[in-house]
């Protein structure tokens, strides 16, 4: 889908040249379908999803993916490498304040979810020891609170 926002040429007749095309990843519609929010080259952008000119939200040498729009589409939860596994961090839309980092674990935590009010984000990980177990976090940070979890069970994908 982000793909087709970018022009490509054809070659000898032969179909479109997609070698030139951005590698777009983790696309993210904003809950009233005006932009969408992808990874490129480490940082996350956001597009008009009519198509149009992208905007670098995160600038920074370390990986930042898996970008979600909160339910109102003011913020942006994100998963970032820039303090080691890959902690959640939010960042406001409207201004140009440093993401606020939410998460302090030292594996990878992208985020999965906001709740319908837009004050919680859900996410799976290992936090205390169980396998992929399900947690959530207040956007203003504190303890992640665990809401499912089995030893014997990994939880993926959720949606709330």
């Amino acid at each position: 889908m982000l793909s087709a926002l970018f022009t490509s040429k054809k070659i000898n007749g032969d179909g479109p040249q997609t070698a030139n095309l951005p590698y777009l990843r983790q696309p993210s519609l904003a809950p009233d379908g005006s932009q969408i929010a992808f990874c490129y080259a480490g940082d996350v952008w956001v597009v008009p999803a009519a198509g149009g000119q992208a905007t670098r939200i995160t600038s920074h040498a370390s990986y930042d993916s898996h970008p979600i729009f909160s339910p109102a589409g003011t913020q942006l939860a994100f998963a970032s490498q820039r303090t080691g596994g890959g902690n959640i961090y939010v960042t406001t839309l409207q201004s140009n304040s440093p993401p606020r980092r939410l998460t302090y674990h030292s594996e990878s935590i992208p985020p999965s979810c906001w709740s319908p009010e837009g004050q919680w984000i859900y996410f799976t990980s290992n936090h205390d020891g169980l396998c992929n177990a399900s947690y959530k976090i207040h956007v203003d940070g504190g303890t992640p609170i665990r809401v499912a979890g089995d030893p014997m069970e990994s939880h993926y994908y959720l949606a709330i």
